[in-house]
């Protein structure tokens, strides 16, 4: 079978979403029916160890994907700092743009900032790094200026559905197929306070893929064939996809940006398939085949497929526990082994090329072709254990590489050309074309592209004098043999019409001329349909606070609530967080009127003093946990919380309009009685990004400044912070946030928050909880400890922030006050007023990281 002609997809209601880490397999991919290709340049990109595009690939793939009505993204979606953002991003993308470059994928608000300010009629993706989970985060987004937000792998599909109705013009993009991470996209710092190469940058050194052992309750729970517990299988959505595409998914996104051509070309060419079947046939008429899903287990898998979480499923069945990485499919049994002569029997067919893996690191190639049932005897080494009954899995199937070399590699499309021409003595022969632009109406439900592209492109060419023919005169069938002979040329002759008038003589030199310039003219057109002038000023204007303060305030971070009864005075302290856990256990566990009174008269006596009281809310929120997530919060504001840490967009809109309806919220131009601090997950990593953020409206809640970024080194953290920056001290850093738990992965889950430990090596212990109220698993670092740097005092920010686990953490306030000797008096003070169990010394052991203070990340 040979892709002899593209397929486009004119307005359609959904399109496929290819991967590309190349610019050979961005070709490949738009040729299998790819509706549109992601894919990096040589800068920004967040797979930074894939091919990627030089600017000249950049340009060159642009223009081959207009020519078929194709779009290309870019992937801009890592997070910039402060010197990258200033110095290079604008001059990176003004070449792209002026192309026609069709969307941006971001994660940086930095980013977004400049974009939006810069190229305001450039689509912007908001990319899934971003962690979206539901419908006010992504209103927030659209409000910025986001055309698209790439929905976070985690969401169900009635999550999907939910945030289509609400905002049905806003395009959704999901994943449907390839590779699952552990964790939230956007929330994994496990890479980079493992080794320095951060997920964020684009840089993830996978060690999700490592072993790992389970040490619940001082008991190891998972088995020595089971150590690949943050290993998710891969996705595959084709089962699905009538689902997928009715809960509201417009763009069905393949992962895959570090795979091979076979695998980007292959899949993609699945997803067209059955795309086009869906949207023929419907619902009843979609039925995929078993052969179609065993040849994309040939291609990649992680021992089987996933649905991933669109049916709310997740536990032991999405994880490849034994295996991390390609498992292949059976496809050879051995029948007998005498002294390493092996004869194997075919358990599918088999094709010449097919390389079969032995063990880890050992594999033969089958030299000849077999169905099913039948032999193949192999000599090999005798030291492997290949005894009778013992499968063999085909690791490359020769025959699916071949199939993508023939139909999408080797084999470009042609459009189909309509031509006419007109030839009369003593006139000059004209030769036209009108061509149905393929970049026309195939943006999302037809909207958003007829303003800058014509629906039809209208080509003519002028050439020779017609002569009076003083021999043969010239006939139809030589001009049409004549512009039949389109070459390698990207169009093949449809129709043509000829209008002959008199004794006409013309060359055929020069009816072939008429049809190469013709060509080189329509296709100059094509390419070029979406090109744009820059205008810009290639702004980087911002706001910013640029005060310096000689007294910081000092925030304390509670997980224990009883701990903060340790301290009698908190005249020196400007704000109090408690971690949402603590509170929620409270909660669920008071009932008397009274131990409840209790809890507000403490908060209502640090209030007293000034201080500000923060809730620290959930890492994620979903809607599907709405009702949790509102008895928390109005219990907080029951108890006299009168702040929020914010840790995404979701759950910001969310306390607003939950303080609407408590009968809480204020009128219009009026103070907001509530104050909300962003977490550090929300990343200012530059000063574009706190400026975006500070765009965000909200009615009942007043933003009252920024947590500093943890991947930043002190000095990258001087070139950001100001004194609206609140910088961590004292903390554990999270390094994951997942839907999974491997509680529930080895059914230990009992609903209880609560620590354990997952460990690599006999010195990498990681502290887990399982944050059960919103399904959640959070993995967190050693304790940081940046009091005793000298660089923390050369830092201009407003506040500095102290973790308190433990009775013996209190010490640390003193710390932080002598870090600035100004604060001679407030350290007196303070520490007559924390009263301590006598002879307490912390554990110095503990503190034992810098985090990212002076390594900082790639």
């Amino acid at each position: 079978m040979k892709n002899s002609n593209i397929i486009l997809n004119n307005n359609a209601k959904a399109e496929v979403l290819a991967p590309a880490g190349s610019i050979d397999i961005a070709k490949a991919v738009i040729n299998a029916g790819a509706d549109a290709v992601y894919l990096g340049g040589d800068m920004f990109g967040a797979r930074a160890y894939a091919g990627n595009l030089n600017p000249e690939e950049m340009l060159e793939i642009i223009e081959y994907a207009h020519r078929y009505g194709k779009k290309i993204y870019l992937t801009v979606n890592t997070l910039l700092k402060e010197q990258e953002i200033t110095k290079s991003l604008i001059d990176y993308l003004i070449p792209y743009y002026e192309k026609g470059l069709d969307a941006v994928i971001v994660q940086d608000l930095g980013v977004f900032n400049l974009i939006h300010k810069n190229f305001p009629d450039m689509d912007i993706h908001a990319s899934t790094q971003m962690t979206q989970t539901g419908p006010k985060g992504s209103k927030i987004l659209q409000e910025l200026g986001a055309k698209r937000v790439v929905t976070s792998r985690e969401m169900s599909l009635e999550e999907i559905r939910t945030l289509h109705k609400e905002i049905p013009e806003l395009e959704i993009e999901s994943f449907v197929h390839g590779a699952l991470c552990y964790c939230y996209s956007g929330q994994c710092l496990l890479s980079s306070f493992n080794g320095g190469r951060s997920g964020n940058r684009g840089r993830c050194a996978q060690p999700c893929r490592m072993p790992y052992e389970v040490d619940y309750n001082n008991e190891i729970i998972n088995r020595k064939d089971e150590r690949y517990i943050l290993s998710p299988k891969d996705m595959c959505g084709l089962s699905i996809l009538p689902d997928i595409i009715e809960a509201g998914v417009y763009s069905l996104k393949i992962e895959g940006r570090m795979k091979n051509v076979t695998y980007a070309a292959f899949v993609t060419s699945m997803y067209r398939k059955y795309l086009d079947i869906y949207f023929e046939k419907g619902r009843k008429g979609f039925k995929v085949e078993e052969k179609d899903i065993n040849d994309l287990l040939d291609i990649y898998n992680r021992g089987m497929f996933t649905t991933g979480y669109y049916n709310a499923s997740k536990g032991k069945d999405m994880l490849s526990l034994n295996r991390p990485n390609h498992m292949g499919t059976k496809g050879l049994k051995v029948i007998s082994n005498q002294s390493g002569r092996v004869k194997f029997k075919a358990l599918e067919e088999i094709n010449p090329g097919d390389v079969f893996e032995i063990e880890e690191g050992a594999s033969f190639t089958s030299g000849k072709a077999l169905k099913a049932n039948e032999e193949l005897v192999v000599n090999l080494p005798k030291k492997y254990k290949l005894n009778p009954g013992r499968v063999v899995n085909r690791m490359n199937n020769a025959a699916l590489k071949t199939l993508v070399q023939d139909n999408f590699v080797n084999n470009e499309p042609k459009l189909d050309l309509d031509l006419n021409i007109y030839v009369s003595v003593n006139e000059n022969a004209v030769l036209t074309a009108s061509l149905k632009n393929p970049n026309y109406g195939n943006s999302y439900y037809g909207k958003g592209e007829e303003e800058r592209v014509s629906e039809y492109i209208d080509v003519s060419v002028t050439g020779d004098l017609v002569q009076e023919a003083k021999n043969a005169a010239i006939d139809e069938k030589s001009i049409k043999k004549a512009l039949s002979q389109m070459g390698d040329s990207y169009f093949r002759l449809n129709n043509l019409d000829i209008y002959l008038n008199g004794n006409a003589f013309l060359p055929m030199g020069s009816i072939k001329k008429l049809r190469r310039e013709l060509i080189e003219k329509l296709d100059y057109e094509l390419i070029n349909c979406k090109k744009r002038t820059f205008n810009g000023q290639n702004s980087l204007a911002f706001k910013t606070n640029s005060g310096k303060i000689s007294k910081y305030g000092l925030s304390l971070y509670f997980t224990n609530f009883d701990l903060s009864k340790k301290i009698e005075d908190y005249s020196e302290i400007s704000r109090v967080y408690l971690d949402f856990s603590s509170l929620y256990k409270i909660s669920s566990k008071l009932k008397e009127e009274e131990e409840l009174e209790e809890i507000k008269q403490e908060i209502e006596k640090i209030k007293a003093f000034g201080c500000d009281f923060y809730l620290s809310l959930p890492y994620i929120y979903k809607i599907s946990h709405k009702n949790t997530f509102r008895k928390l919060v109005e219990t907080a504001i029951n108890l006299g919380v009168n702040a929020f840490l914010i840790r995404n967009l979701e759950e910001l809109r969310t306390v607003d309009e939950l303080i609407d309806e408590l009968g809480l919220g204020v009128y219009e131009n009026a103070d907001a009685r509530f104050k909300f601090v962003f977490d550090s997950n929300m990343y200012c990593f530059n000063k574009f990004a706190k400026e975006e953020l500070e765009k965000i409206r909200v009615k009942n809640l007043k933003l009252s400044g920024f947590s500093a970024p943890l991947e930043l080194n002190n000095r990258e953290l001087a070139d950001v912070l100001d004194p609206d920056f609140e910088l961590q001290a004292v903390y554990r850093a999270p390094l994951m946030v997942s839907e999974q738990c491997p509680k529930k992965t080895f059914d230990k889950c009992n609903k209880k928050m609560e620590n354990y430990t997952i460990r690599n090596g006999k010195n990498k212990d990681y502290q887990v909880k399982s944050v059960c109220p919103f399904c959640y698993m959070q993995m967190d670092s050693k304790m940081i400890n940046l009091l005793d740097t000298k660089e923390i005092k050369e830092l201009n920010y407003g506040h500095l922030r102290i973790q308190l686990e433990k009775e013996e953490d209190l010490l640390a306030i003193f710390d932080a006050l002598e870090i600035n000797e100004d604060n001679s008096e407030r350290l007196d003070k303070m520490k007559k007023n924390i009263k301590l169990s006598k002879n307490l010394v912390r554990d110095k052991n503990e503190i034992v990281e810098y985090g990212h203070f002076y390594r900082g990340v790639e």
